[in-house]
Order: C-alpha cells, then sequence, then structure tokens
C-alpha cells in the first residue's frame, strides 16, 4: 500500500499521485509525454531473473524529485548507472495498483501490469540542464495550483546583498568632498 507522504490529487474522481519516472534517452521521454502511457517491463527479459517481484512485468516510479541530483536518484532507485538517469518525467499516476515492493528502496514504487498504464505528464526535465541550473544558484520551487495539481518552477537561490546606506553615504562624501545630505 501506498505510505500517506506522497502527495494525491484526485481529477474525475480518479485518484493520482504525484510520482517521477527517470529515463535515459530524450525519445522515450518524449513518447511518454505524447502518448501519457507508459509501457511495463517487458516480461520476457524480467522473467530471465528469477523468481518473485524482479520477475514480474511492471511499471516502476519514485518519489525521488529531480533537484535531490542524478546520485540520489541512482543510489535510491537502483539505476546504478547514472548515464540512465538524462530524464526525468513528472508525473500524475492512478494509484490504483500502486504498491511498494522493492525491500531497500523505501522511496520506490511499482504497478505489476502486463497492460499499459496511463499517466498524466506534468513536465520533463533535462537532468543535465537542471544539475547545472542547481549549480548556478537556481532552485526548484514547489507548491501546488488552486486545483490541487503539483507545481514547480524556477526561483534565484543567491539573494544579492543590499548596500548599507551608512557606507554607501561616507563613500559618497569621500568621494565627491561635499556635504551629503
Amino acid at each position: 500500500m501506498v505510505q500517506n507522504r506522497l502527495t494525491s490529487v484526485e481529477s474525475n474522481g480518479v485518484p493520482y499521485v504525484h510520482l517521477f519516472h527517470y529515463v535515459r534517452d530524450e525519445e522515450t521521454a518524449r513518447k511518454i509525454a505524447q502518448e501519457h502511457v507508459m509501457l511495463p517491463s517487458d516480461h520476457d527479459i524480467v522473467a530471465m531473473m528469477g523468481d518473485g517481484v524482479f520477475s514480474r512485468s511492471r511499471v516502476n516510479l519514485t518519489a525521488i524529485f529531480p533537484e535531490e541530483g542524478t546520485a540520489e536518484i541512482s543510489s535510491g532507485t537502483g539505476l546504478f548507472n547514472e548515464g540512465l538517469i538524462q530524464y526525468g518525467l513528472e508525473l500524475l499516476v492512478p494509484i490504483n495498483g500502486l504498491r511498494q515492493a522493492l525491500p531497500g528502496f523505501d522511496r520506490c514504487y511499482q504497478i505489476f501490469t502486463t497492460k499499459p498504464v496511463a499517466v498524466q505528464v506534468l513536465r520533463w526535465w533535462n537532468m543535465n540542464k537542471l544539475e547545472q541550473r542547481l549549480q548556478h544558484g537556481w532552485e526548484v520551487e514547489r507548491g501546488k495550483s488552486p486545483t490541487g495539481i503539483p507545481t514547480a518552477y524556477w526561483a534565484r537561490t543567491q539573494v544579492r546583498e543590499r548596500p548599507d546606506p551608512v557606507k554607501t553615504l561616507a563613500f559618497l562624501r569621500e568621494k565627491y568632498g561635499r556635504q551629503i545630505a
């Protein structure tokens, strides 16, 4: 069962939860965004991994935000190759069928199915550009729209220091050599 810490939204009577999915290329991200569908892992390939959770077709999702960085996403999802994390999709996913089944990955979620899963794509992030902006003093501000849909926008984190008026006045007096009120 899904824990309460996830943001949930209701649309047309269907409960959704706010989650993320990371992909290796722009083509895959664009396809999911355009079709509003995520395909489960190929059961034939996954079946070779043995019994249990890993042998079932599923859609993998996570509650790790893109701004936490590719290193955190990599360690928190089991995608040990950070090269697989090039684009992040911010999604609303139907809560029905969502489970937490991978021990040790408490922010990972799965929908076990052989059918495509309909999703609503809120936005997609180029992870390289996102990390560059974060390094240059920007941050992602998160909130909710009036309808409860999660929002995200860029905000500057570096605040310019306001000049000290006493020092400024002293500088002007020294520079211009006259009385300044």
